[in-house]
């Protein structure tokens, strides 16, 4: 790949229709929310006379309405996306998209088809059936909308030192988890940052079934960058499909989030909250699946602590038997550059040799050494074979193996008040708190039209002429 290919790059949507406003599927949508208020209100929102539509009246409905008939509320900011437009609100804002290519991770261009055919949905979708009721496409699904007809043509596949790095250390991850010591019935979910997760859902593909659970849409003013973890799935996604072809049947499944959906929010008035709740399978759930055991990847030691809207769920586990134990990432290491107790006093290999190694041809282990991984299963005593003697188990990785999830109070607390036995460990109760993932709107009071968008609730109400493409 040249130079050339990875500069970063921004595109902005391409706007639809004269004057924007009388885009068809705009009218559309006002003629949905028209027809929900009745036949009368119809014919004034549409300005239906003698059979003619006459879009002028639509856009002055939407232009014109007067402040003082309008009215303030909230809304879900995903569904708002869905009913209006992608980048509601940040018209005039442009996607960036750091390490840019319009190459995949074969050198190609295979992304186009699925990206432009809207197939990405399924290219992604778990192949095994089992999985796929815990699949989440909500990310996948938006660029086929029809209120995000624009997106599609912005978009385009990412590859950074941090998503190769990743896709190197989710091998190293599927390496542990093939050895013949480690335990049947082990699961595992990716907890990092977006991009770096798709990209450890590659490295790991060969051994583990992704399951994709990212729930939001992009937005030029989003909390969440979730285009970035689109544009890092189009890079991977020629990969993603190969991997499914040989994969063997039955594979453990490898739950995928995006650490970045409770992302802190500012209220700021250039923020979109497109925040949400991470889902994962309820206790019964996992057992049909046969897991037994799960790992949670987290991207260092210092950061081991489940995020706050999986404490529910991770305690619910562990209190049904099933063990949760974390996973640093940065505990897989290039060769050369860990130190074991057999040889501690020798320096590890040069900083600067390991870095001047190609990317591309870099092995990643745990603890930075070939034989570490022999001892991987042993740290978590979930080994299915005597520890080797003498055991030479490498110094320099984290205490991941010593986490433990605890029920501890958060915002997403469940509510157990009243709640029949055993309810949290179907999965019931855990709820999203007031005001999160959603968007203030200013409505027309005859209409129902909105008028006015706030992207952070304590800023001042925008006019909504909706002119950015759909």
């Amino acid at each position: 790949m040249s130079e050339r290919d990875r500069l970063p790059f921004v595109r902005q949507a391409i706007p639809i229709g004269p004057g924007y406003v009388g885009s068809r599927w705009w009218n559309e949508v006002l003629a949905e929310q028209a027809r929900s208020r009745g036949r009368r209100h119809a014919l004034v929102a549409l300005g239906v006379m003698g059979g003619a539509v006459v879009v002028g009246a639509v856009a002055a409905a939407v232009a014109d309405s007067s402040g003082d008939d309008d009215v303030d509320s909230t809304t879900d900011a995903l569904e708002l996306q869905k009913t209006t437009s992608w980048n509601i609100g940040g018209t005039d804002r442009a996607l960036s998209f750091p390490g840019g290519t319009r190459a995949d991770v074969d050198g190609a261009r295979a992304w186009e088809a699925p990206l432009f055919r809207g197939q990405l949905d399924q290219d992604l979708r778990p192949t095994d059936l089992r999985l796929q009721p815990y699949y989440v496409p909500t990310l996948f699904q938006a660029p086929a909308a029809p209120t995000a007809q624009g997106l599609r043509s912005v978009l385009a596949p990412i590859t950074t030192p941090a998503t190769e790095e990743a896709f190197l250390r989710g091998q190293a991850l599927a390496t542990v988890l093939e050895v013949s010591d480690s335990p049947p019935g082990v699961g595992v979910i990716v907890d990092i940052p977006g991009p770096e997760s798709v990209a450890v859902a590659a490295g790991l593909a060969g051994h583990c079934a992704p399951v994709f659970t990212f729930a939001n849409w992009p937005h030029p003013l989003g909390v969440v960058s979730a285009h970035l973890t689109l544009a890092s799935a189009l890079y991977y996604v020629p990969l993603f499909r190969r991997m499914d072809l040989v994969r063997p049947q039955g594979a453990p499944p490898a739950f995928i989030l995006d650490a970045n959906r409770l992302a802190p929010y500012r209220d700021d008035a250039q923020e979109f909250d497109n925040r949400y709740v991470a889902s994962l399978p309820s206790v019964d759930s996992l057992r049909s699946l046969g897991i037994q055991k799960l790992l949670y990847v987290r991207p260092d030691g210092d950061s081991l602590q489940e995020l706050d809207d999986l404490n529910a769920d991770f305690t619910a586990y562990q209190q049904a038997g099933i063990d949760v134990r974390a996973v640093a990432l940065t505990d897989f290491r290039p060769d050369g550059s860990g130190a074991t107790r057999a040889d501690a006093g020798v320096a590890p290999a040069a900083a600067s040799v390991v870095a001047s190694a190609p990317r591309h041809t870099a092995h990643y282990y745990w603890g930075g050494w070939l034989g570490g991984r022999s001892y991987f299963w042993s740290s978590y005593g979930w080994s299915t074979r005597p520890t080797p003697v003498p055991a030479p188990r490498p110094i320099n990785v984290s205490r991941a193996s010593a986490y433990r999830p605890a029920p501890r109070q958060t915002m997403f607390a469940v509510r157990t008040m009243g709640a029949p036995s055993g309810l949290a460990s179907r999965g019931i109760g855990k709820q999203k708190p007031s005001g999160f993932g959603r968007i203030s709107v200013r409505t027309a009071r005859g209409t129902g039209a909105i008028t006015g968008v706030r992207t952070g609730r304590t800023g001042s109400f925008g006019r909504s002429r909706f002119s950015g493409s759909g």
